[in-house]
């Protein structure tokens, strides 16, 4: 058990703190583009994976997870983000949940984009690395990651591979869906994520709303899935 509550947090720490390095909200788009290629809030994000998607420099964002997890991004360049992220300190010893990060996206083109990321949680000492390939564009997109994670606490390395995709269902609500599994998902205690949901987009504020169910895991049929809050504020 304590091997999948490590290997699990493992997978939500890299997609999570990986979108912080991505925060995403703003638009690249030149006035004359039509509202429907236009960025909006959350689009650095499915739901817990990221996307390849970067906002422009000087733009900030704060994402809020479940009204636990905390994480403030800024853009030092158009293609390069620094984060700052951290469970709410409701306990002295949440405060070394923080974690630092950085993102650069290196390839773009109209169609597709991807980016590389790092980031380092001070306890329990987890480094992930990672890339992330995004194609299509915000309005309807797949993305395919792929991830290393270093927990040198326990001394565990664990794989991590996600699918996502999004899909403007109007110009203001997306269908969301993804799936992120770690290298030991075909074993007896393997771990990962199923989850889906639909954002509410806004310019500044968008709002995910959406539920969440780990994989293969022996609930005797009682869980059928958690319920997933989030929201990001681009200024």
């Amino acid at each position: 058990m304590q091997k999948y509550i490590i290997a699990l947090f493992a997978v939500l720490v890299t997609g999570i703190y990986a979108q912080a390095a991505d925060t995403v909200a703003i638009s690249t788009a030149k006035p004359a583009q039509s509202a429907a290629n236009l960025y909006y809030a959350a689009d650095q994000s499915v739901l817990i994976m990221p996307t390849a998607y970067t906002m422009e420099k000087g733009t900030m964002a704060f994402t809020d997870y479940e009204l636990a997890g905390l994480q403030l991004s800024r853009a030092i360049t158009h293609n390069t983000h620094i984060t700052a992220a951290m469970v709410f300190p409701i306990t002295a010893d949440l405060i070394r949940t923080f974690t630092v990060g950085v993102k650069h996206n290196y390839f773009r083109s109209p169609k597709v984009q991807s980016a590389l990321w790092a980031s380092y949680i001070i306890d329990p000492h987890f480094l992930s690395i990672g890339n992330i390939l995004s194609i299509g564009s915000p309005q309807a997109s797949v993305h395919l990651g792929v991830a290393t994670g270093t927990d040198f606490t326990h001394e565990i390395k664990t794989y991590i591979l996600m699918l996502g995709g999004m899909k403007d269902l109007s110009p203001r609500i997306a269908l969301l869906g993804e799936i992120i599994g770690t290298n030991q998902v075909l074993d007896e205690e393997g771990n990962g994520l199923i989850n889906i949901g639909v954002r509410f987009k806004g310019r500044d504020l968008s709002w995910d709303l959406g539920a969440f169910r780990p994989l293969n895991i022996d609930d005797g049929g009682e869980l059928y899935a958690l319920p997933f809050v989030k929201a990001t504020y681009v200024f």
